[in-house]
């Protein structure tokens, strides 16, 4: 995504919580699929809105955040966009670490800070 889809907000610990909680429930909900090649992906389908702030009780307002970071993070890969009755589709990819999150946004979360405390003892 280029800077001009970035989301107005910053990205915060919150919008970590948030990231990481999405992509966990997605993941749960989530089926195994057979690629003609024989791969075998993770896919999610269903309504993603409704989703993240129904199933996953996200706040409205870090919506886009969230679906930016596992976007940004290559997290995620829209297969199909939802429109009415269609689905939207997405190939869970691999799950977001708080590392690449801090690194990619350019923040250090209270988690990495924590992190980083126990690992100076």
């Amino acid at each position: 995504m280029s800077d001009n889809n970035k989301p107005a907000g910053p990205m915060s610990d919150a919008v970590w919580r948030h990231t990481a909680t999405v992509y966990e429930s997605m993941d749960a909900a989530a089926e195994d699929v057979i690629l003609t090649n024989g791969d075998v992906v993770r896919v999610w389908a269903g309504p993603v809105t409704s989703f993240v702030l129904g199933t996953c009780q996200v706040p409205g307002s870090y919506y886009s955040r969230v679906m930016y970071a596992l976007n940004e993070l290559g997290c995620l890969m829209r297969t199909q966009t939802g429109r009415g009755v269609q689905q939207s589709e997405y190939i869970l990819q691999h799950a977001p670490t708080v590392e690449d999150f801090a690194e990619e946004f350019g923040i250090t979360t209270a988690d990495r800070a924590a992190e980083v405390l126990k690992e100076k003892g």
